[in-house]
């Protein structure tokens, strides 16, 4: 599916997505990714499944002065473990969990309002 970008220049917002991966910019990204109001990060985990607190402690430090993390749970929308509610609870951000889809594109319609967002997008 692709997605058109809203605006602003130089913003890494999600311009596509498909089976295995997301397009932001010119570069297509394959695999879960971490989208930051001004970059993204490749994430080496297999799917939703596997994020484990392994992985929200690397991403911890990338997180801070941000308010909320979408959650893209893959094809369809899945309840996040109890560790990572207590992981945003401590981090003082709020989580939603939906579809990568709908989380792409929440992320863009976040960042085009100057919120202060980021994505963790397992591919569909």
């Amino acid at each position: 599916m692709e997605i058109r970008e809203i605006s602003g220049a130089g913003k890494p917002f999600i311009e596509a997505y498909g089976p295995g991966r997301f397009t932001i910019g010119d570069r297509v990204i394959n695999g879960a990714l971490l989208v930051l109001p001004d970059r993204w990060v490749p994430l080496d985990v297999a799917g939703f499944d596997h994020l484990d607190e392994d992985i929200l402690t690397a991403i911890k430090p990338l997180m801070d002065g941000l308010d909320i993390l979408l959650i893209g749970t893959g094809a369809s929308m899945a309840l996040v473990p109890g560790y990572v509610r207590e992981w945003a609870l401590e981090a003082h951000m709020s989580i939603d969990p939906m579809d990568s889809g709908a989380a792409a594109r929440t992320f863009n319609v976040l960042l085009s309002e100057e919120r202060r967002v980021a994505a963790l997008l397992f591919p569909v």
